[in-house]
This record gives C-alpha cells, structure tokens and sequence, in this order.
C-alpha cells in the first residue's frame, strides 16, 4: 500500500512552514547487466537519494533528476514544483527505515523491482521535521538506489492538487 502526504497534512505543514511544504509506475529496461544492491549500503545509498531530492533550497533540476528514476521524464512537473512557494520551506528528508522488498510486493505497488519501501520525514528549512511519517519507494536502476517514479508522481499529484493545476503532472501515467 502506498502512502502519500494527504493535502489537510500539507497544508497543515504549509501553515506551519508560512512559505509552505512541497511534496506513476515505471519499469526500467536495460540490456546491460547491473550487480545486485548491497543491502548492507542500501538505506544510507536510499537516504542520500531522497536527500537530493528533497533539497529545496538547492532548485537545481540537474540532481534531482539523477536521484529519480525516470528523472528526465519527471523534469518538467519537478521544475513547476521546485519554482512554487508551496516548496519553498523544504530543505531535504530524513529516512528512518528502509526494508527491501521481494518482486511480488514491488510488481503490486509498481515500484519497479528491486525496490525497497522507504519511511521518511520531510524537513523544514531548520532541519526539523515537519511531515514525519510518510511512505514511499525505491527502485534500483542501473546499479543505483533512486527514489521511485511512483513515489514522485503521488508527491507531483498531490502538488497538482494543491495548486489546482489540471491533468496528470508530465513523465506520469494517467490513473
């Protein structure tokens, strides 16, 4: 089951913030071999993703499309995103766990496989976390850990939703 930030949560946090808290499957495909993930490195490999991801002070597209998968497709609803107040008070997340999870689980929640389910806080711009307690996912492409599309495209759907922006965020699938 995935879990994403619910709008009263966000805006509780906008409020909060004053400026405000920001918060699609996909499969990779690839002929080349890749190793399989260490999970010995895995959560700290996740959490530095996730980081870059979530550092919204720094409003460089470039490394944020690295740390997702599918980041290119995504570069067009991430860069609204990043450009809106409604981000403007986030500075980066902090991951608590990480659980790897088997095929069947990631093919159900269309993460693509490997994934892992992450639990993550995201943080203020004074480092304190303002939206603890949010799920999302993983994926390992091309031989490194990224946040998953489908976790991106919920946070992009729910900031569509906030902004009252119309249609699907671009780079995600219609529901």
């Amino acid at each position: 089951m995935r879990r994403f930030p619910s709008l009263a949560l966000l805006g509780a946090g906008a409020a909060a913030l004053s400026l405000g808290v920001s918060a699609c499957g996909g499969s990779a495909s690839s002929t080349t071999t890749t190793a399989p993930p260490n999970p010995a490195t895995a959560q700290a490999d996740i959490s530095a993703s996730y980081q870059t991801l979530f550092d919204f002070a720094d409003k460089s597209v470039t490394g944020k499309e690295a740390a997702i998968e599918d980041g290119s497709l995504l570069k067009t609803g991430l860069t609204k995103a990043l450009s809106s107040s409604v981000a403007a008070g986030v500075s980066g997340a902090k991951v608590t766990s990480v659980t790897l999870l088997g095929t069947a689980t990631c093919n159900a929640d269309k993460a693509t496989t490997p994934c892992a389910s992450v639990a993550y806080g995201i943080l203020a711009s004074d480092g304190s976390v303002e939206l603890p307690n949010q799920t999302g996912y993983a994926s390992y492409v091309g031989g490194k850990w990224v946040v998953s599309k489908v976790t991106v495209c919920g946070l992009l759907e729910t900031f569509y939703s906030i902004e009252s922006l119309k249609g699907v965020p671009p780079g995600c699938p219609s529901s």
